[in-house]
């Protein structure tokens, strides 16, 4: 067997000694892959274990030929030696914790709020106790108590790892829990052990293994720190030893209204930390719990947290008390650090109508205004005694509406950028989960109409709404009024503003003018993505009737102000789209950062900094009052004019003189002469609207995209499973008889049926049938869509594979239609990350090379193996409820819904479905 020359790693350790971080560790760095006691589980015991280790472990580095792998587990002591000898570049690394360490976080572990560990005991033998999955991980010793089998344990382990240093000295090394997670020269040395090129130290941020450092800076003035918890006694503990450790000096408060509150226990562990405990009975909520503390503080100050939070190094609240009274601001809240990465929820909001948009907006300053922060928030207790949580609201979105109702009455909000508390969700009992998720929906809706809101855009991209099928918004009163415009003052050389006498303020907020040559297919698909992702704004389409597409694009400005000043339309704002471009954003948060201003474009240029700019050349052809503010719109589409804008420059542009120059010339430099400023728009507004041809900007993220021509529908692949039995024969006419019809004339998408039969060598094209080297029975699935996969990959041309099954009926008009930039699209199916087969599901090519790479299994679930693999890859399902896999006739297409598959449909069925479609 060749070997890589790439090291393997061995991570060891008894177990609640960081072996979890360890890998964080090894995964900052770059060209590192490594994973945590991955399944199935092997037993500790080599002689009892059934699968193949050194084939597990060969089968990860075949997946990563390019990377440093391995895998870290406590159940690998004894497998080391084999792993040792079978790969001679693997080196094995080992954490230590002191013995009473890990005995009293195990016992915690096991006493936790979690029921189902309450009965777990893994180390004793001879007890009755419930089996479960992880016993085979563990020795059993005769004790009489489990923290003494769990001392046995911790001393076979160590016998163990002694063992493996007298055998492999230079392959084997063991260094100490803290020193390895925290100590920056031990990781580097640690690192270049284990063969890493460019070792970073990477900080493992964990309570219980940051050596305690108090504040520095003392409190200027009093403060106390208020808790809400809720069946997570692990959180809690954490919290209130981290602030034990780094804030003794402050009184705690905390609401405990767990059904068997547990957070006098945890008090009494700390009896030199001042710890108020309230508790006001079951399950009266988040809210309502933080208004309780609230009440009871003392002091003049609050720093608010989450059972969840633990303070960390970096943890300043004394700097965040004089951010807020230097500032003169009402709250002042931090950022998170969650498994090493510094996050928050740091957001400004922005109204259109009934729609809520909560922009984000990560500091780029020390304290940054903003309008919605984390939990961990300090404010003057008198502030939040005023501005208080909604108690109806137990759980959800309570951080929303409280941060939506400060904004309404006007209070300011900063961001602390220096000041960071640590995060860690931890693992909850299956009662909290399910109150936290079956209530969301209700709360959400309350926040929303307790705000006259129908949709919030969440600043992960997120919508909120609790109103079906999306529908038209109406205006309604806004609450978050926009500051006052700039009026450009007259001078001599810069003459007033042209305006006509027209009131907008019952119009629309905003309107598209759709400037294209010929509506043709490309133009018609843009536009229609334009509308789908911005409902109810209206769209002047206007076609440039210039004799060339040179004159055309030259003039594309004087067209639209001669259709401008002929029609009069009447909007607030007008934004400039032209047919080549390819819109996946509401054009509300598209320029989000510039809606305010006069006219806003991607880049402006000016002549005395910007000589790069090929169209000076055309300065000389403009009229001579002009020629000093000469400036340069880049590019002319994707431009935003306000009203007042457009009556100003619309006039001039069409003048006889203004003729023959250049466009993005002309409209820059009229906006100059008139006194209108051009404010470009943000760096990522910015890069997705300028083309760029040697650096083609990829179109994942939702932008405004220039330049897309010659766009047609995305080419989609489609591969229906299917069967050579007779008995499937009738399922595959009724697809050729009625959605499969429309392929042959249909441009952009083909259709296959896949077929098994494990006689060939190598994948069969026959007609509309794919014959694949493979079982033909259904246990064989996963074989079906992996080769699918890499047949694909290396003989057809496609943007995306579609995988349904063959009583499945596909809208293909509608499928044509799903937006591009989506790497895996179908139902989601529960509460799991992976998509319903029979529905169907849209894989782009990345995901595709991710299913022919991993999906190895010969058999099992597909659509489940093919999610989880994804999964691991780092691409998420993005669920889209138009694919249906029920068997209620209204889970079908219908041309009274926008469904785009149904699934169970036998031959009848199918042909009935189609029939509604007005086709034979």
């Amino acid at each position: 067997m060749t070997m890589p020359e790439r090291p393997l790693i061995i991570g060891l350790g008894t177990g609640r000694c960081g072996t979890h971080s360890l890998v964080d560790v090894l995964n900052a760095q770059d060209g590192v892959q490594v994973v945590h006691e991955d399944k199935p589980i092997l037993h500790w015991n080599p002689a009892k274990e059934s699968s193949d280790v050194i084939g597990r472990f060969q089968a990860r580095i075949d997946r990563t030929p390019d990377k440093i792998t391995g895998e870290v587990a406590l159940f690998l002591l004894k497998h080391t030696p084999a792993l040792l000898d079978a790969f001679p570049q693997a080196r094995a690394v080992v954490l230590h914790r002191p013995r009473e360490e890990v005995i009293a976080s195990f016992t915690r572990w096991v006493r936790g709020s979690n029921r189902y560990r309450r009965h777990t005991n893994h180390w004793q033998r001879g007890v009755r106790r419930k089996r479960v999955l992880w016993d085979r991980a563990f020795p059993r010793f005769d004790a009489p108590t489990m923290q003494e089998a769990i001392g046995l344990y911790w001393d076979w382990y160590a016998r163990g790892v002694g063992d493996l240093t007298q055998r492999y000295p230079d392959r084997v090394r063991q260094w100490t829990m803290r020193e390895a997670l925290n100590d920056p020269d031990t990781q580097r040395d640690m690192l270049q052990w284990l063969g890493v090129a460019n070792p970073c130290p990477h900080h493992a941020w964990s309570a219980w293994t940051v050596k305690p450092k108090p504040m520095s800076k003392p409190a200027a003035n009093g403060y106390t720190y208020c808790i809400k918890t809720f069946g997570r006694p692990d959180a809690l503990r954490r919290c209130l030893y981290s602030i034990h450790d780094r804030d003794p000096g402050h009184p705690v408060i905390v609401v405990d209204d767990s059904r068997e509150p547990y957070a006098a226990d945890v008090a009494a562990e700390l009896p030199k930390l001042d710890v108020n405990i309230i508790t006001p009975g079951y399950d009266v909520g988040l809210s309502r719990g933080r208004n309780l503390a609230i009440d009871a503080v003392q002091t003049e100050f609050v720093c608010q947290l989450d059972d969840d939070m633990y303070l960390v190094e970096d943890t300043d609240v004394p700097g965040m008390i004089a951010a807020l009274t230097d500032g003169k601001w009402d709250i002042v809240t931090g950022r998170m650090l969650e498994k090493g990465r510094v996050e928050g929820w740091e957001a400004t909001f922005c109204r259109t109508d009934t729609v809520l948009y909560a922009r984000p907006c990560p500091p780029k300053q020390r304290v940054q205004p903003v309008d919605m922060g984390m939990n961990f928030l300090v404010a003057r207790t008198a502030t939040l005694q005023r501005s208080r949580y909604c108690d109806e609201i137990k759980i959800g979105r309570e951080h929303l509406d409280f941060f939506l109702a400060v904004h309404r009455d006007g209070g300011r909000v900063a961001c602390y950028a220096p000041s960071l508390v640590g995060h860690r969700h931890g693992k909850n009992d299956r009662t909290y989960r399910k109150m936290r998720r079956h209530r969301r929906k209700a709360y959400d809706r309350l926040v929303m109409q307790r705000h006259g809101l129908s949709h919030v855009v969440m600043p992960a991209g997120e919508v909120l709404t609790y109103m079906k099928n999306f529908p038209r918004l109406g205006p309604q009163a806004k609450w978050i009024d926009a500051p006052a415009k700039r009026q450009p003052q007259a001078s001599p050389d810069r003459p007033p503003v042209e305006t006509r006498d027209v009131t907008v303020s019952d119009g629309p907020e905003l309107a598209v003018l759709y400037c294209c040559h010929t509506l043709d297919a490309s133009a018609q698909a843009n536009l229609q993505t334009l509308r789908w992702y911005n409902p109810g704004v209206p769209v002047h389409v206007i076609e440039n009737d210039r004799p060339t597409r040179q004159d055309g694009w030259r003039n594309a400005d004087q067209v639209l102000c001669q259709w401008y000043l002929a029609h009069h339309p009447n909007a607030q704002r007008f934004a400039l789209i032209e047919s080549d471009m390819l819109c996946t954003v509401p054009l509300r948060e598209h320029f989000a950062d510039t809606w305010d201003a006069d006219i806003s474009a991607a880049n402006v240029f000016l002549s005395d900094q910007d000589d790069h700019w090929p169209w000076w050349s055309e300065v000389g052809r403009l009229p001579a009052n002009m020629r000093p503010h000469a400036t340069g719109a880049v590019p002319l589409a994707g431009m935003l004019f306000s009203h007042r804008a457009l009556d100003a420059i619309a006039p001039v542009i069409c003048r006889p003189e203004m003729n023959d120059i250049f466009a993005e010339l002309r409209v820059g430099t009229v906006a100059a002469a008139q006194g209108l400023k051009i404010v470009e728009t943000g760096p990522h507004a910015k890069r997705t609207v300028r083309s760029n041809k040697l650096r083609p900007y990829r179109r994942r993220r939702p932008g405004l995209y220039h330049k897309v021509k010659g766009r047609t529908p995305p080419r989609i692949l489609i591969g229906a499973l299917s069967g050579s039995s007779p008995r499937l024969a009738h399922r595959r006419e009724a697809c050729r008889r009625t959605w499969f019809t429309g392929v042959g004339g249909r441009e952009g998408v083909d259709c296959l049926f896949l077929m098994g039969d494990p006689g060939l060598s190598k994948p069969d094209l026959r007609g509309d049938e794919l014959w694949l080297p493979c079982p033909d029975d259904y246990a064989s699935l996963p074989q079906k869509t992996h080769l699918f996969c890499l047949w694909a990959l290396a003989s057809a041309e496609f943007e995306y594979l579609f995988k349904c099954d063959d009583d499945t009926y596909v809208c293909l008009d509608r499928l044509l239609q799903v937006p591009s930039g989506l790497d895996y699209c179908g139902w989601k199916l529960g509460k799991r990350n992976y998509a319903s087969g029979g529905a169907g599901y849209l894989l782009s090519r990345r995901a595709a090379e991710v299913v022919a790479r991993d999906v190895v299994e010969k058999t099992g679930p597909e659509d489940r193996l093919v999610g989880q693999h994804l999964h691991r890859a780092g691409i998420a399902l993005v669920y889209d409820p138009r694919f249906r896999p029920w068997r209620k006739p209204s889970h079908t297409p219908r041309p009274d819904n926008d469904l785009i598959t149904g699934h169970y449909c036998g031959h009848i069925r199918m042909r009935r479905v189609h029939r509604q479609f007005g086709r034979q």
